[in-house]
Order: C-alpha cells, then structure tokens, then sequence
C-alpha cells in the first residue's frame, strides 16, 4: 500500500533501476523481462523530464501536475520530486480557485478573500502565488475600506 508517495523497504532508486537494466542487457544471455525493465526504465525517465518541466514553469498547469501525480502510482520506484510535485499541484490549484473566484464577481465578496488569503498562506511560496496573494490582499484591503465607509454613510442617514 502506497500512501501519498510512502515508501516500501524494496522500492528502487531511478538509479538502481538504470543500473539493473544496464546489467540485464550486459549479460551474455536474453532474460525475457528485460525489455519490460527497459520500457519501465523509459516511463520513468520521461516522467522525470516531465516533472522537470512542470516543476520550472512559471504558472503551475494543474492538468500536468494532475496526470504526473497519476503516473507517479504506477510506478513502484522512489520518485524525490514527488514532493514538490505535490506542493505545486496545491498552489496551481489553489491559483486555479482564485482565477474563478474573480471571474464570478457576483458571488466573490469580503468572506470568499478571506477564505482565499487564508487557504494561499499555508502553500510553499512561489512567485505566482505570492503575486495572486499579494493582489488579494490589497483588494481585500480596498474592499474593507468601501465597506466601512459605506457603513459610516448609511449610519449617518
């Protein structure tokens, strides 16, 4: 059982799956499983290249980060950048709920920030992250202000 990217005591390195692999076809004889090896080995080096990518772009792509998070199951090999993989599934959700929130104005007000600001503050900082937070609390803090001076015009009819 695998849980979140949990570890078994006999799961492989990309290294020592290179390795194995490298040996199987250095031997003088054909084992049958080692074109399945190989074919794994190259699932999970172009996993790696994809996560690379994913990982170095400047917005996060949820769709991407979404399917390498599924690949990463089928695969019983340690996988380090699982864990950032993770955190930026998070953040590009979490930037994903804030671009919908202001393309419903209607239903976007003072609670719904709030919420907002306070579900970005526990994320591992990034720059789109902190520009979208930075960007809601100042149109939290303008939005405070309009309602104060809203309620002190209607308090003094």
């Amino acid at each position: 059982y695998r849980s979140g990217g949990g570890k078994y005591q006999s799961q492989l390195t990309v290294a020592e799956l290179q390795a194995f692999v490298k040996q199987l076809y250095a031997l003088p004889c054909i084992i049958d499983q080692a074109p399945l090896l190989k074919d794994l080995l190259n699932s999970v080096e172009d996993f790696q290249h994809r996560s690379e990518k994913a990982l170095s772009d400047e917005v996060p792509n949820t769709f991407e980060l979404q399917d390498l998070m599924g690949l990463s199951f089928g695969f019983d090999i340690e996988l380090p950048q699982l864990q950032h993989l993770r955190e930026r599934l998070e953040q590009a959700r979490w930037l994903d709920e804030v671009q919908m929130a202001y393309s419903a104005p209607v239903s976007f007000n003072l609670d719904e920030m709030r919420r907002l600001i306070d579900s970005g503050v526990g994320l591992v900082p990034q720059p789109a992250v902190e520009k979208a937070m930075a960007h809601l609390q100042e149109l939290l803090t303008v939005s405070e202000q309009s309602e104060e001076k809203a309620h002190n015009l209607l308090k003094t009819r």
